[in-house]
């Protein structure tokens, strides 16, 4: 893939201001933006159950033959489930910005957080705040918790991010990342701070923080003894580890959306990425395809994000599969081997 690249220097106009912590916004008309906001319970749980029903049909399916045939049998629709499984994290997203359902359901809202939460191995305050602080510092380093990657993007760290998601389809990853995760949620639990903890979070945060990580590990420790004394062994498989390995399918979308793009812009295409995605995948995606009009507009909810790229589109960079977002990812770091200085920049921007 050919693209063409920029100095750093000739982005001086696009530099993150650190006094003013402000982004470039496209104009949009205000009417049309708050129609566009409005949320739609019935939407919302029509999705829920969509999605909620594709998880449980396909861990059905995979019980059913499981029993009837061997569990052997059973390994290629155990990956269907876990693919349905992996996408949870987009449904935690959107409902951490409380987009899925109408306001008089906040509640119902947050109980459902809070389960998917459990089930991804991840405090729903914890991720809430950080990904509120993703938003205001999208890609400025020390300050953008969720991108905490290399100062610059070499092939054979990108090749490294590759290497992991495969070894999660492979299990042994899956069960490298299933340590990582207690270990992560039993040091929350015991007050272990991390930055996002030590540096954005008051004293009940933190203890609700504690509490949440404490309860996720004793609900993934009751699954545990419970294939154990009960000989339930595909209980390990279904929830023990179902989000290792789902997030090992889920991410070759997820890691296209800031991977690999510039830090410390003031703009948030050059910085962000969309991904062109089928209708089906976009259902349980949860809008994060239209990811530069998420973060411009992070209100709309995600079952409007359409109708918002169509109003933008005009200033956006034309979205590439998934393939061609990787494809991107590695021209970039290929660049990066021999020219750090450079920056891929994919629209033209005003002078």
């Amino acid at each position: 893939m050919e693209l063409e690249f920029t100095p750093r220097k000739d982005l001086a106009a696009y530099e993150w201001d650190f006094r003013k912590e402000d982004w470039l916004r496209p104009e949009i008309d205000r009417e049309l933006l708050k129609k566009l906001s409005e949320r739609s319970t019935w939407r919302g749980v029509c999705r829920l159950a969509v999605h909620g029903g594709l998880l449980l049909a396909s861990a059905a399916a995979a019980v059913a033959v499981g029993l009837s045939f061997g569990w052997g049998w059973a390994i290629p629709l155990l990956y269907v489930y876990y693919f349905f499984y992996g996408f949870l994290t987009a449904l935690g997203h959107e409902l951490q910005h409380k987009t899925v359902l109408g306001r008089k359901l906040d509640g119902l809202n947050e109980a459902i957080f809070f389960v998917v939460q459990v089930l991804t191995w991840n405090s729903p305050t914890h991720a809430r705040i950080g990904h509120k602080l993703h938003h205001r510092y999208t890609m400025v380093r020390g300050l953008d918790p969720e991108t905490a990657w290399p100062e610059v993007f070499t092939t054979k760290w990108t090749r490294g991010v590759v290497f992991d998601l495969v070894s999660r389809l492979l299990v042994v990853g899956a069960v490298y990342e299933l340590g990582k995760s207690v270990c992560l949620q039993a040091k929350r639990a015991l007050g272990v701070e991390d930055d996002v903890m030590a540096k954005h979070c008051n004293e009940r945060e933190v203890r609700r923080i504690r509490i949440e990580s404490l309860a996720i590990l004793l609900v993934h420790v009751a699954v545990a003894v419970a294939a154990v004394l009960l000989r339930l062994w595909p209980l390990l498989a279904f929830v023990t580890l179902a989000w290792q390995i789902g997030m090992g399918i889920e991410s070759f979308w997820h890691h296209t959306e800031h991977i690999a793009r510039a830090y410390n812009v003031k703009d948030l295409r050059l910085c962000t990425r969309s991904v062109r995605v089928s209708g089906f995948v976009r259902l349980i995606y949860w809008g994060l395809g239209d990811h530069v009009d998420h973060h411009w507009f992070p209100i709309v909810p995600s079952w409007q994000l359409p109708k918002l790229h169509q109003a933008l589109a005009s200033q956006l960079a034309e979205p590439r599969g998934k393939a061609g977002c990787w494809a991107e990812m590695f021209a970039i770091a290929r660049e990066k081997d021999v020219r750090p200085e450079n920056e891929f920049v994919p629209v033209k921007l005003q002078p």
